[in-house]
C-alpha cells in the first residue's frame, strides 16, 4: 500500500509539474502572439483565471513614479478606483518621499515592487513575492512592523482571503506586479506561487520586449514621416548597401515603390564606374565613425552627399544615413557671384590705373603752367619793361606820358598773379 501511495503521489507531482510547465509555455505563447500590450495583458489575465479558477486578477505597470492598475479582471470597479495608485501623498496632495528622494509606495503592493520583503517571514518568498491564504489570520497574527509597512487592508475589507502579489521583473528592474485575489481561503500553495513567479518573469520580459517593439515601431513611423516630409532624397542602408528605409523622393527617382526598394541593394542602381567609389565612401564612414561629405556632378546637375554613421548598442556602426541635396542652383549662384566679384575687381583696377594716369597729366599740366608763367614774367621784364622805361625817360608831352603810365599799370596788373607765385 505504501508503494502504491508513493507511486500515486509521484504521478500526481509529475502531473502538476507538467501542468506548471504547460501553463508557462502557454503564457509565453500568448506573449509572442499578441501584437498590442493591452491585448497581451488581457489575454494573460483571462488565461490565468481560466486555468486556476481565481476570482480576480490584475496587473500593475509602472507609469512615471507610480504603479497604477493597467488592467484588471474580476475586481469590483469601486475597489479598483480606490486602489488604483500606490504613491503615498500628504494632506496637500504631494507625493511622500523617502530619505533618498524615491516615492513611498504604500501597502503590500508597494513592499513587493520596492523589494521590502523578508523571506524569513512565511508570507514572503525568496523571489520577492507575497502570498497568504487568509488575510484575516495574517492581520491578526502579524503586526505592521512584521508587514514592513502600513497596510491599507482594503483587500481584507472587501472580503478577499487568498491574496498573492508577484513582481514583474525585467533584468534588474521591477516594472509592475501580478495580483491574484479570491474570497475563498486556501487557494494557493508554495508550488503555485513559484509557478506564478516564473510566469511573472516571463510577463515582465515579454512586456518590455513589446514595449521596445512598440517604441521602435513608433520611432520608425516617426522617422519615415520625417523622411517623407523632405523634398530631398534620404535613405538608410546597412553596411552591405541594403536599403532599410527611404523617402518617396528616392523611390520616385529610382522608379519603384518604397516597399519594393526596402531590402534591395542601393549599389545596384549605380553605373559600374560609380559602385566602387560609393562603397568606398560608406566604408570610410564605418572606419572613421564620423560623417563624410562629398559632391559629384551628373547630367549637368551637382549633388551634395552627406553620410552619417548610426551606432548599435555596442557602439559599432551598423547603418549609414544618406542625405542628398541638389545644389546645382546654389553652385550657379556662387559662380555668378564669383564672376561678378572678378568683374568688379577688374573695374576697380581700371579705375586705379585711370586715376594714376590723370594724376600724371595734372602734374604735367601744373608743371607746364608754371613754366609758362615764368616765361611770361621773364619776357615782360626783359622785353617790355626796358622799352617802357626808355619811352618814359624821353621828353614826352603830358598826354603821352599819362598813356604810358596807364599801359605800364595795366601790364603790371596783368602779370601780378605770376609775380606773386614766383616770389
Amino acid at each position: 500500500m505504501v508503494q502504491k501511495s508513493s507511486s500515486k503521489d509521484l504521478a500526481q507531482r509529475i502531473k502538476q509539474a507538467e501542468n506548471r510547465q504547460n501553463m508557462t509555455e502557454q503564457t509565453l505563447a500568448i506573449l509572442n502572439m499578441s501584437d498590442e500590450k493591452t491585448d497581451t495583458i488581457t489575454n494573460i489575465l483571462s488565461f490565468i483565471k481560466q486555468r486556476t479558477g481565481i476570482e480576480a486578477t490584475g496587473i500593475r505597470l509602472k507609469e512615471n513614479e507610480d504603479f497604477p492598475y493597467y488592467h484588471t479582471s474580476g475586481f469590483p470597479e469601486a475597489f479598483v478606483e480606490k486602489e488604483r495608485y500606490l504613491c503615498q501623498r500628504d494632506k496637500a496632495g504631494n507625493i511622500v518621499r523617502d530619505s533618498t528622494g524615491n516615492p513611498h509606495l504604500e501597502c503590500m503592493c508597494g513592499n513587493v515592487i520596492c523589494g521590502r520583503t523578508n523571506p524569513s517571514l512565511p508570507f514572503f518568498t525568496e523571489g520577492g513575492s507575497f502570498w497568504t491564504n487568509s488575510t484575516t489570520e495574517l492581520l491578526a497574527t502579524f503586526s505592521e512592523k512584521d508587514r514592513q509597512t502600513r497596510t491599507r487592508n482594503r483587500c481584507n475589507g472587501e472580503g478577499y482571503e487568498s491574496v498573492s502579489l508577484i513582481p514583474l521583473h525585467t533584468h534588474n528592474e521591477t516594472i509592475g506586479l501580478l495580483q491574484l485575489n479570491d474570497h475563498r481561503k486556501g487557494m494557493f500553495s508554495y508550488e503555485m506561487i513559484t509557478l506564478f513567479e516564473k510566469i511573472g518573469a516571463s510577463i515582465g520580459i515579454g512586456l518590455m520586449r513589446k514595449r521596445a517593439e512598440n517604441a521602435l515601431k513608433k520611432s520608425n513611423e516617426t522617422a519615415q514621416a520625417l523622411l517623407n516630409a523632405s523634398t530631398e532624397p534620404m535613405l538608410m542602408i546597412d553596411l552591405d548597401g541594403t536599403i532599410l528605409a527611404l523617402n518617396s523622393v528616392v523611390a520616385e527617382i529610382l522608379g519603384k515603390s518604397q516597399n519594393e526598394l526596402v531590402g534591395m541593394c542601393c549599389y545596384d542602381f549605380f553605373p559600374p564606374e560609380l559602385k566602387k567609389s560609393r562603397k568606398a565612401r560608406v566604408n570610410e564612414v564605418v572606419r572613421a565613425k564620423k560623417a563624410v561629405r562629398f559632391e559629384d556632378s551628373r547630367k549637368g546637375r551637382i549633388f551634395d552627399h552627406n553620410l552619417y554613421p548610426l551606432f548599435n548598442e555596442d557602439g559599432k556602426v551598423d547603418r549609414v544615413a544618406i542625405f542628398i541635396h541638389n545644389i546645382t542652383e546654389r553652385r550657379k549662384a556662387e559662380l555668378r557671384l564669383k564672376k561678378n566679384a572678378q568683374l568688379l575687381e577688374i573695374k576697380n583696377q581700371n579705375l586705379k590705373e585711370l586715376n594714376a594716369a590723370l594724376k600724371v597729366l595734372l602734374e604735367k599740366q601744373q608743371d607746364g603752367s608754371k613754366e609758362l608763367e615764368e616765361n611770361i614774367l621773364l619776357n615782360f621784364k626783359q622785353l617790355i619793361m626796358p622799352y617802357l622805361t626808355k619811352l618814359k625817360n624821353n621828353h614826352l608831352n603830358s598826354h603821352r606820358a599819362t598813356y604810358l603810365d596807364i599801359i605800364e599799370s595795366h601790364l603790371k596788373e596783368i602779370i601780378s598773379p605770376f609775380a606773386k607765385k614766383s616770389i
